[in-house]
């Protein structure tokens, strides 16, 4: 098949949307699919391990921080895409955000009569969302919320099908108005970039951050203001005062860092 994946994000912004698309487009082209990314432009344009140019458009974009931070505003649909897609052929076409080049996603499918598929990947109805623009409760977050379901069900209700990555998800949908059949298919990760460690490596890994003895607590992903990590510093300062060998490792990167950086510095969690 030719599957066109089209979304507002990718690198060299690193998140799970991107990471998703990566390892689900290797493993589709390990099943004999050709795969076409539809994807915003952002500098000089960045083509992951295992896939050549050609497999990529690039939309032109503009930054889009004040809203959210890496996020880009790119163009939905251009003759220069048109002119691709009819080169391409595609089977399907898959979309895994909400925003414009997702649209782009919505008219191409409505251009070539074929299929189209899209992901829920982010619950952007959170009110954790909403604190990134802003919008915090007694501010307008209720509005706000029926605002952000009726928009996302003017996209996912355009789908053939819509795709929820855990039953739990797919029933919040169901619940805020998306009709459309939803199916639940859990995002895998790729076992083999990870593995156990003996005692030993464990003990030199500790070590290496000075944890040897320490009671650790582990936070694994990117850091950006909808993980709510201003909570978790704050807790762990009261933690401390209780369980003073407990230690807090961050492992991730993401535009939140420097702010983080100077929390941990406030809250006396330098050490």
């Amino acid at each position: 098949m030719n599957i066109v994946f089209f979304s507002d994000t990718f690198l060299p912004q690193i998140n799970g949307v991107v990471t998703y698309l990566i390892e689900t487009g290797l493993e589709l082209k390990k099943l004999g699919h050709n795969i076409l990314f539809v994807v915003p432009k952002v500098g000089h344009p960045q083509i992951p391990s295992g896939f050549s140019a050609k497999e990529f458009y690039f939309a032109p974009s503009v930054s889009a921080n004040r809203l959210y931070p890496q996020w880009r505003v790119a163009i939905a649909y251009s003759y220069g895409l048109d002119q691709v897609l009819s080169k391409f052929k595609p089977d399907v076409l898959h979309i895994h955000a909400p925003f414009t080049i997702g649209f782009g996603g919505i008219l191409a499918a409505k251009r070539f009569g074929k299929p189209l598929v899209g992901t829920y990947h982010t619950f952007i109805a959170s009110e954790e969302v909403f604190k990134v623009v802003g919008v915090t409760k007694g501010k307008g977050t209720r509005v706000l919320k029926k605002l952000v379901w009726e928009y996302s069900n003017l996209f996912y209700n355009r789908c053939d099908l819509v795709i929820a990555p855990t039953a739990g998800i797919a029933s919040i949908l169901e619940r805020n108005g998306v009709c459309r059949p939803i199916s639940v298919l859990h995002e895998g990760i790729r076992l083999s970039k990870f593995k156990s460690l003996s005692d030993e490596a464990r003990a030199r890994l500790r070590e290496s951050y000075n944890l040897s003895g320490k009671k650790v607590v582990i936070f694994v992903g990117r850091l950006s203001r909808e993980k709510n990590l201003n909570l978790l510093l704050q807790v762990m300062a009261l933690v401390v005062k209780s369980v003073p060998e407990a230690h807090l490792l961050l492992v991730g990167d993401g535009p939140q860092r420097a702010e983080l950086a100077r929390l941990v510095k406030r809250l006396g969690l330098t050490d």
